[in-house]
């Protein structure tokens, strides 16, 4: 079940509110003596970098000018950002499978990079006050929070595009008017004269084959496979549901994993879930979101769950983003997503200190993060135990040589000639092209056939079951 959400997302958008935030950022550009010209290549990772830091660093002057009230104000957009993407989501796939589906693909194309951009500028704008709290005078209005998205959008649209093409992934362009105004992209052509090489990424010709994979699965789905739309409402009661502990089967190395996650932090996967799945349908008052505390979060998850109360306790600390962690100074943090603790790892939210912000729809999505990073044998933290990395890591492998033995039965049942776990030296043997690795199964026909190995894991939720 989705979580509750009573106000509806109203931060304005468009190209009034675009133009205000380039206003601005012009105005600093020119303030911090960043010279006007026309760079490609390696040459334009210089000046694209003189505008990055300039634009942080006006990111976060606006941000310390606001009142301390700026933060919960940010939660509650995000929250709220959350719920209308989902929803909004929810709606495409609906009209997506239904007999008018043509008349809704111009729609998701939009959709899906509105609603993405606007829950991925407030989350920048929530971690960076979180770093860097507001401590100055400004009220905080909706056209202020709309110019702070604004902004927030410009530095990551600039600083992921100037960030991939300075590491080699694609080429860089970069061009400075002598008023500020500035745009940074990826080329569409090489510049003939540019020496420099990079692996040719096309950030633009991937998000539009993404989308086009997305649209045509959602096509092929019917109305009876899609969940229930979320309903609207604040949630002053909890959800009855019975919890579910993990089948772990003993011996195995998941269950390796789950003790020695004990062992080192002093929780296990069950304690993840509890808090998850306790945080997710905590009661929420008129704005959509819920005020606690560790311990009394502590208390309700065991009490749910049956766990020991130490352990939902041990478990809250590493899913907490509070000043120290949602900090970092390595430069351009806002690009390295899975480098850094976020919310999408960190859900549970500490603006003041003993006090816990719990944003039921940024919650959902970390439950889903966790999941899907549990059913390929991981965990979302970059800083887990080695004993912990390393059982994961055979479960991991386990998971992939069981598929790789179903894949071949499959094959044997059709009849298809075939080779499974066809290495490299078997590949030079053959006079084939090498590839670096084994390929799992290789099945010889007529048409053409693909190869990959997709990890599977026991089912996990990460919330409450319903």
């Amino acid at each position: 079940m989705w979580p509750a959400q009573t106000l509806d997302y109203t931060v304005p958008g468009g190209e009034h509110v675009q133009v205000r935030a380039l206003r601005s950022a012009a105005a600093a550009i020119r303030e911090a003596g960043v010279p006007a010209g026309l760079w490609r290549g390696r040459d334009a990772v210089r000046p694209a970098e003189q505008v990055l830091h300039t634009l942080e660093a006006l990111l976060a002057m606006e941000i310390r000018s606001f009142e301390p009230a700026l933060t919960t104000k940010l939660s509650r957009h995000l929250n709220a950002a959350w719920c209308v993407r989902t929803r909004r989501h929810h709606e495409l796939l609906i009209n997506l499978a239904a007999p008018w589906a043509d008349n809704w693909v111009q729609e998701a194309q939009q959709r899906t990079t509105d609603d993405s951009m606007a829950t991925s500028a407030l989350t920048l704008l929530l971690q960076e006050a979180l770093a860097a709290p507001p401590q100055g005078d400004r009220p905080v209005d909706l056209l202020a929070v709309a110019d702070l998205v604004a902004l927030a959008e410009l530095i990551l649209h600039s600083g992921i595009t100037a960030v991939a093409g300075a590491r080699g992934l694609h080429g860089l362009e970069i061009q400075v008017h002598a008023t500020g105004v500035f745009h940074i992209d990826q080329p569409d052509t090489e510049d003939p004269t540019a020496t420099a090489t990079h692996l040719g990424l096309d950030q633009k010709a991937w998000t539009r084959a993404r989308h086009h994979h997305w649209l045509a699965q959602s096509r092929q789905s019917t109305l009876a496979h899609l969940p229930a739309t979320p309903h609207g409402g604040p949630q002053p009661h909890r959800t009855p549901a019975a919890f579910t502990a993990l089948p772990l089967a003993r011996g195995s190395s998941l269950a390796r994993a789950d003790q020695e996650l004990r062992r080192a932090w002093g929780f296990g996967f069950d304690a993840l879930v509890a808090v998850l799945g306790t945080a997710v349908d905590w009661p929420t008052g008129p704005e959509g979101y819920g005020i606690t505390t560790p311990d009394e979060l502590a208390r309700e998850a065991a009490a749910w769950s049956g766990l020991p109360t130490s352990d939902p306790r041990a478990a809250i600390d590493p899913l907490v983003l509070y000043r120290s962690n949602a900090a970092d100074d390595r430069e351009h943090r806002y690009t390295e997503v899975e480098r850094r603790p976020r919310l999408a790892t960190h859900p549970l939210v500490s603006a003041d200190p003993g006090q816990l912000l719990l944003l039921p729809w940024v919650i959902h999505t970390a439950q889903e993060v966790y999941e899907a990073a549990f059913q390929d044998g991981r965990l979302p933290h970059r800083d887990l135990p080695a004993p912990v990395r390393g059982a994961l890591v055979k479960h991991r492998q386990a998971i992939e040589q069981q598929l790789e033995r179903d894949i071949a039965a499959v094959a044997k049942r059709l009849g298809l000639p075939h080779v499974a776990n066809f290495g490299e030296k078997d590949a030079e043997r053959a006079g084939l092209p090498t590839t670096g690795g084994e390929i799992d199964l290789l099945v010889a026909g007529s048409a053409p056939h693909h190869r990959g190995v997709a990890s599977v894991a026991p089912g996990m939720a990460f919330g409450r079951p319903q």
